[in-house]
């Protein structure tokens, strides 16, 4: 039995060679030029022999030797060889430099260039090298071993194409993102409310952000003709929220209603209206719940509850306020439990639990209250205190004088972000109720299938059982026809009888066959009702991922500094804790700040010991 064979071709001038395939690994000089090259198949194996042409040699076919033996065959150096082999070339001076990113090969030229040595060599010999991709022109070549004024220089002979960068995804927003500032700190500590710069308004239909898309990279390839590719780029969502309306195609977002413009912390782009109460919120106006902005001209009373987009208020007393946006309260927030989604300026806090995501700026005190914070906790004035409290405060805390004599000791958290992961907590049980009710829907899907197929079965029955009774019911027909000619009472009777009998089932079969197409297609829309809630599932579970990794991504790419700094004197006994150290302040401090420090230890025997604490530093 012949043995397969496959067609291979010198890499110089395209000879081509039909040779066994168990010649994969040898090398041979070619029979035309006479460069040694290794045979690789280019083709499917074939059991035919190739027709030769006059810039072919079948080396099988009586032609030439078997390819086994044209390694034998190699014609003497100098005896009619067109080229050189590698080792030739870097025996007569050539030097190939490859760069390290092999993007380009670069050739020195000796002083003394043989007549002899030509393109189709100096090719075969960079094809040897490997470099396969991006080689200069024949001519260009040919110019550079033939011109005397490149004798012991360097040239650039191939060049890769490098992998071209994309572009990541980007939100550009048609409002200021830095103008939802509730007022100005002075120099003097206090806060000039009325100072809130300049407030954006848009009108409805107004555009407010635009996503631009990402733009993938392109793969590029080296001198190897090894393909490089490009650095993987990242999307980002555009995302609507309350008053704001994403375009069909996702890529912008538009207002829905004349406001104030706002981006969210979990993403959203959101309008706030106006609400004005000029009074209290009491028993006049019950409780208010209104997106956008809600102006209390006076007290937030006891016992009431405001939840909105935004708050401005004289005072809160004993009141639950949850706010998407900032809170501005003139004088002081007492006995209430307040949460903030941006920024919470007060005159004073007294007996009340804060929670925010942005600042809280306090002109004079913090008395026996409870916050976690976000942001920074400030108090402003020079006086400003913070007395028996409990605060946490992700970016840090300041005051003129923390803790008395007089007052129990404060304990004082920096540098933790506990809300961004209890936001992360809360969506991951969002989202596992929402895999939950998917489990369901998916079930409620198989089923209602099942009943649909069933129907379809007892459909396909009654429709032969109308089919076969109005074929019995013709020739039933024809034949009282003929006996009510023939006045053939008795046989018409017997006859009447059968016929109402078929008609009788024909009509039960067609009401069953009713009710059981009004099922299937009730059904159906169950089904297709259903497969459209488990899409909007699987888009909501998406953007809570998407939340989440935003918020993983915000909390790592912060590079905040945590400092807890008192302007005065902070007293014995107050606790301070960071993400590793605890402190609890032994004496008495004055004009001084704290951060958490890693402390690296080394003794004559054992491994470094590596310790966190709380390092103090005095004020200039």
């Amino acid at each position: 039995m012949e043995s397969s064979k496959r067609i291979t071709r010198c890499p110089t001038c395209g000879t081509k060679y039909l040779v066994p395939e168990n010649t994969l690994h040898k090398s041979a000089p070619c029979l035309k030029c006479g460069n040694r090259f290794k045979i690789f198949f280019e083709e499917a194996p074939v059991t035919t022999p190739v027709a030769s042409s006059k810039e072919e040699t079948a080396v099988n076919q009586g032609n030439g030797p078997a390819a086994e033996n044209l390694e034998s065959a190699a014609p003497e150096a100098g005896e009619g060889s067109q080229g050189t082999t590698g080792s030739d070339w870097e025996a007569e001076g050539f030097q190939l430099r490859i760069s390290e990113d092999a993007l380009t090969a670069t050739l020195k030229i000796p002083e003394a260039v043989p007549a002899e040595l030509t393109v189709e060599a100096l090719k075969a010999w960079l094809t040897q090298k490997g470099v396969v991709y991006g080689l200069s022109l024949d001519a260009d070549l040919d110019r550079l071993l033939g011109g005397e004024e490149n004798r012991g220089q360097e040239a650039v002979i191939a060049a890769g194409t490098p992998a071209r960068s994309g572009q990541d995804g980007r939100i550009e927003y048609h409002f200021d993102l830095e103008a939802s500032k509730v007022g100005t700190v002075r120099l003097d500590g206090a806060i000039d409310f009325k100072d809130k710069g300049e407030i954006p308004q848009v009108t409805e239909g107004a555009l407010l952000a635009e996503k631009i898309p990402s733009i993938p990279g392109v793969a590029g390839m080296n001198i190897f003709g090894q393909t490089l590719s490009p650095e993987a780029v990242r999307d980002v969502l555009l995302l609507a929220g309350e008053n704001a309306r994403s375009s069909e195609d996702g890529l912008q977002v538009f207002a829905k209603t004349c406001g104030r413009p706002a981006l969210n912390r979990d993403g959203r782009i959101v309008v706030y209206p106006e609400l004005r109460i000029d009074g209290d919120v009491g028993l006049e106006t019950g409780h208010i719940q209104f997106n956008g902005h809600i102006k209390v001209s006076g007290i937030i009373q006891e016992g009431y509850r405001v939840k909105g987009g935004q708050l401005t208020a004289r005072e809160i007393d004993k009141a639950a306020v949850d706010i998407e946006g900032d809170i501005q309260v003139n004088g002081g927030i007492i006995g209430s439990k307040i949460k903030s989604k941006g920024t919470v300026m007060a005159r004073y806090v007294e007996a009340s639990g804060i929670q925010a995501l942005g600042d809280v700026i306090i002109r004079d005190e913090v008395l026996h209250s409870v916050m976690d914070v976000h942001g920074q906790l400030q108090v402003t004035s020079s006086t400003g205190k913070i007395l028996s409290s409990d605060i946490t405060a992700r970016k840090g805390i300041e005051a003129a004088f923390i803790g008395s004599d007089a007052s129990r000791p404060c304990n004082l958290v920096i540098g933790v972000d506990t809300q961004a992961a209890g936001m992360i907590h809360t969506f991951k049980v969002e989202i596992k109720e929402k895999q939950q009710k998917l489990e369901k829907l998916g079930g409620l899907i198989e089923k209602l299938k099942l009943e649909s197929n069933n129907y379809a079965g007892q459909i396909a029955q009654l429709a032969q059982v109308q089919d076969r009774g109005i074929l019995e019911q013709r020739p039933l027909k024809a034949l009282l026809d003929e006996l009510e000619t023939n006045n053939d009472l008795n046989r018409l009777a017997q006859a009447r009888f059968e016929y109402d009998g078929l008609e009788k089932k024909i009509r039960g079969a067609e009401e069953s066959l009713n009710h059981l197409m009004e099922e299937q297609d009730h059904n159906t829309e169950k089904i297709f009702s259903s497969q459209k809630e488990i899409g909007q599932l699987n888009q909501s579970i998406q953007e809570l991922n998407l939340k989440i990794e935003r918020i993983q991504e915000q909390s790592a790419a912060e590079k905040i500094d945590p400092v807890l700094r008192v302007r005065q004197t902070m007293s014995s006994g107050t606790v301070i804790k960071g993400k590793q150290a605890c402190l609890i302040l032994p004496q008495d401090a004055q004009r001084v700040q704290f951060k958490e420090k890693r402390l690296t230890t080394t003794k004559e025997s054992g491994p470094p010991i590596s310790e966190w604490l709380f390092g103090a530093e005095d004020l200039t």
